[in-house]
């Protein structure tokens, strides 16, 4: 289910907007007439896809939508327009990061063929996102692996005067903490082979 809000002062166009909206699958809408209240409203709440009109008592659209970036950074942003204020629009497409401009009248095959769209490319996005937290996790996960392969390295250098059969145990312990090696419960097989072991290590390094 995506969540929706329409923002436009001009009541009838509002509930027409609305109207065909609500007739499509899988969408929330949240209708608002007044900008002000629908910026407290996502501040408060989260939205997949912004749509507001441009020109607006109070609040222009452009101003909204660069308002829901605090809130809902990821989310789509959509604009309509039948104004001829070119440079102003563009200013705020920029600004607001908008995805598409829809210019007034709406026709409302156009505009729920475009809200499908960009509701894809949120999915799209909203999966790269995840898919790349998971790698960092991943990535984290092996630098610490690393770390501990590199401690295990260090704990089985040789030591050629005290030859401990107690370095090699350790090790082997550690991998199977269930099942402690204790030097002084080793048989003489056992101890025989560890220290062949140490000895290939050492003769390795």
């Amino acid at each position: 289910m995506h969540r929706i809000m329409i923002v436009d002062d001009e009541k009838h166009i509002l509930q027409a907007l609305q109207r065909n909206l609500s007739r499509q699958k899988g969408l929330k809408i949240v209708a608002c007439s007044n900008p002000q209240e629908a910026l407290e409203i996502a501040n408060k709440s989260h939205f997949d896809l912004f749509l507001s009109d441009f020109r607006m008592a109070g609040l222009s659209g452009g101003e909204f939508l660069v308002f829901t970036k605090q809130h809902n950074p990821h989310a789509m942003r959509l604009i309509l327009s039948g104004a001829t204020d070119f440079d102003g629009l563009v200013n705020a497409i920029n600004r607001a990061e908008i995805y598409r401009y829809i210019n007034k009248p709406v026709l409302a095959n156009e505009l729920i063929i475009t809200i499908k769209q960009a509701l894809q490319f949120y999915d799209l996005e909203k999966e790269n996102r995840q898919l790349l937290e998971q790698i960092k996790l991943q990535q984290n996960e092996l630098d610490q692996r690393e770390m501990a392969l590199n401690q295990f390295a260090k704990k089985i250098k040789y030591n050629r005067t005290t030859r401990r059969p107690g370095d090699l145990a350790d090790l082997i312990t550690s991998l199977d903490p269930e099942n402690p090696i204790v030097p002084g419960d080793i048989d003489a097989s056992t101890m025989r082979q560890i220290y062949r072991w140490q000895t290939e290590l050492a003769l390795a390094e």
